[in-house]
């Protein structure tokens, strides 16, 4: 049979097509593994992490960030374990090799979405990690002169074990 004689019937649409494209992003290699991120169009655009093959984080978990409103640099490895930013709440999690689900580094924000983190390293010795946090300000917050606010950038430290207290480094609105 031709080709054209297998299509007749079918609709094959933009969004077919797109929807089976899986969109491979960051590779980080370390000393026994490599991690890539995986574009899931036909999964609402999730992000999964990729470890030498294998799926790490399973539906709903969603490792993109929104800092910047464009995302990058939402997830990075150090000595087996990946911490990442997920998507629906933004807050920052650690995923262990060999453990069941991840965990919450970072504390939820007061309003959603409201803290998102992005670019983050581990300190050399695995107690830190320094990121980029940007602070909305709440839904319907006006400044007292009226004027727009924007979000505030800061480098921060999160201790990487979590339940740690996050210290700003920088502010970008502070002198």
């Amino acid at each position: 049979p031709t080709t054209r004689s297998l299509l007749v019937g079918y609709r094959v649409s933009a969004e077919l097509i797109v929807s089976a494209a899986v969109g491979l992003g960051d590779v980080w290699v370390d000393d026994t593994h490599t991690w890539w991120s995986e574009l899931r169009p036909a999964e609402a655009g999730r992000v999964e992490l990729v470890r030498d093959g294998i799926d790490l984080l399973g539906a709903p978990w969603s490792a993109r960030t929104r800092v910047h409103e464009y995302g990058g640099g939402a997830w990075w490895v150090h000595g087996g374990s990946v911490f990442f930013a997920n998507w629906a709440d933004q807050r920052l999690y650690r995923l262990d090799e060999g453990a069941e689900a991840p965990r919450p580094l970072t504390a939820a924000p007061p309003a959603p979405a409201a803290w998102r983190y992005a670019d983050g390293r581990v300190s050399p010795d695995g107690r830190w990690i320094v990121c980029v946090r940007e602070e909305h300000p709440p839904p319907g917050y006006e400044a007292p002169d009226g004027a727009h606010v924007e979000a505030d950038n800061q480098l921060v430290a999160i201790d990487a074990q979590g339940g740690g207290e996050l210290v700003v480094l920088h502010d970008e609105l502070s002198p």
